[in-house]
């Protein structure tokens, strides 16, 4: 049960995170569903070697001797069997760390595009930056606004000025020639 709600919630949330999360967040993502798997794993080989344990146990309690070697037997077995897979299966998948893929090839290299260099280090920036220098960012941003709508309002009014003259304008002359006549 451990294993399927932990499997269940890192499928769930990592993938949020990864799609909905902010920029670089997929890199956080990858980053920490890679760390769980360890004890996810552990959790796992815990559960059944448990779980064989509880087999062989009963088995001795409950069943006669001859009984009860056959299936201890058995069970003994399977556990090598497990354990023989799960050997040929890392071999299979198994990786070593120093050599895991680094884009500093594509980046860096001589058919680097600068465009997508550019790019790659304002994720790389992104991540790194701190909670602080968010803030200040968020900040910045918002002062920017703020001044974006001062202008907006600035402009508004010397708008409606400029119409009351024109309409005062429009009165006066209205008025002198209703004079006039």
């Amino acid at each position: 049960m451990m294993v399927v709600s932990h499997t269940t919630a890192l499928s769930v949330l990592g993938a949020g995170l990864a799609l909905r999360g902010p920029d670089g967040s997929m890199v956080i993502a990858t980053d920490a569903l890679y760390d769980e798997r360890k004890s996810v794993f552990y959790v796992f080989g815990v559960g059944l070697a448990c779980t064989l344990l509880s087999v062989v146990i009963c088995v001795w309690l409950i069943l006669s001797w001859e009984a009860a070697f056959v299936c201890f037997f058995l069970a003994m077995s399977t556990c090598w069997k497990v354990y023989r897979n799960y050997v040929r299966v890392l071999k299979r998948f198994g990786y070593d760390e120093s050599e895991t893929v680094d884009f500093d090839d594509i980046f860096n290299g001589p058919a680097a595009i600068s465009v997508v260099k550019s790019g790659f280090r304002r994720l790389t920036k992104t991540i790194v930056m701190s909670k602080k220098a968010k803030a200040e960012m968020m900040a910045a941003e918002q002062e920017e606004d703020d001044e974006e709508a001062e202008r907006q309002l600035l402009l508004q009014e010397e708008e409606d000025d400029l119409e009351r003259a024109a309409n005062s304008n429009k009165k006066k002359k209205q008025s002198e020639s209703s004079f006039f006549k």
